[in-house]
């Protein structure tokens, strides 16, 4: 385990992204990023970037090319461009980019098929907010925008696919949580990839579960499955938000949920890489390591047990897991 200091609270889930020569992360609570140079081991740190609050950054991608893309509650992206030359080595020369979204604000993005997918994410409400939109990284336009008819709450790309978790696209006009399905979407690029791509206007999706107070939290593909962690009854307080999680293995074909593992335990955050899958949560202290074959839990990896840390995100790849951990909250 190798241990570096980032920016103070570097944010939530998707809050990390790793590529083969850095480690991004977003700092939430002082609106500033980080980048790790896995060769040097030097850490820079920037802000005052244009559609980036000074108390937010939530969610980052990251691509081998020396891209970085960031979010906030805002409807934007603003992205970390090389410019011409390539890679660059210094996260202060990179140009600054703005693309605008439509909805209220992006929450969650993927990188994949030669795409940046967005999806309104934690900023969904009942009824609102369903879209899934596509930026085209060559032009830094939207390209297409979908409504999928029930609020977003995660998204990841894999297996030349969008993978989106929603929830009931109904209120029943009280504050508190609703009951109601947890959905899975699985939606591809369409069309002539020279001219004008579209999204499938009539994906295929899954029913997971009926009586959650939310959508999936979670989403990660590898190991020949797409891994849902469902929210369960997490809205309704501590107890009951750790004894109903629940993990999915779901088929990437059939989108059949071929094993349902219950974890008994808060779990906020899943990864899926280095031939396991990875488990943790905001108010844990370890990552746990799961068999994806058999579900099996196969140990317990403690983290830094600094008084005031907590866990703030997580992110695997072929070779490691990594997990950001910031003060008090993320």
């Amino acid at each position: 385990m190798s241990v570096a200091r980032m920016g103070p609270d570097p944010g939530a889930i998707g809050a990390i992204a790793v590529t083969p020569s850095a480690v991004w992360t977003a700092n939430d609570g002082d609106g500033t990023i980080s980048r790790y140079d896995l060769r040097t081991h030097r850490v820079e740190t920037r802000g005052g970037l244009p559609y980036l609050p000074d108390d937010t950054v939530d969610h980052v991608v990251a691509d081998a090319n020396g891209n970085a893309w960031f979010t906030s509650e805002m409807p934007t992206v603003t992205r970390l461009a090389p410019g011409v030359g390539g890679t660059s080595a210094s996260l202060h020369s990179l140009k600054t980019e703005t693309i605008h979204v439509p909805g209220p604000a992006v929450g969650y993005e993927a990188l994949g098929g030669g795409y940046l997918w967005t999806v309104v994410g934690p900023y969904t409400f009942p009824g609102e907010d369903d879209r899934l939109s596509v930026i085209d990284p060559a032009s830094n336009h939207v390209v297409d925008s979908v409504r999928l008819g029930h609020a977003t709450t995660a998204l990841a790309f894999g297996d030349g696919t969008a993978w989106i978790g929603a929830s009931i696209n109904e209120g029943d006009g009280s504050s508190g949580p609703t009951f109601g399905p947890g959905w899975l979407y699985a939606i591809r690029v369409g069309g002539d990839q020279l001219a004008q791509p579209f999204l499938d206007r009539h994906p295929l999706r899954r029913l997971l579960e009926t009586g959650d107070t939310w959508g999936p939290v979670g989403i990660a593909v590898g190991e020949g499955a797409v891994w849902v962690l469902t929210c369960g009854i997490c809205n309704l307080g501590p107890k009951p938000y750790a004894e109903h999680r629940m993990l999915l293995k779901v088929d990437p074909d059939t989108l059949h949920v071929l094993k349902r593992i219950s974890l008994h335990r808060q779990t906020d955050y899943l990864a899926v890489g280095a031939g396991s899958v990875w488990l943790t949560a905001e108010n844990d202290r370890s990552v746990w390591q799961l068999d994806p074959t058999t579900g099996r839990i196969l140990r317990s990896i403690p983290l830094p047990r600094k008084a005031d840390a907590v866990t703030c995100a997580m992110t695997a790849t072929p070779e490691a897991i990594w997990v950001t951990m910031g003060k008090t909250q993320c």
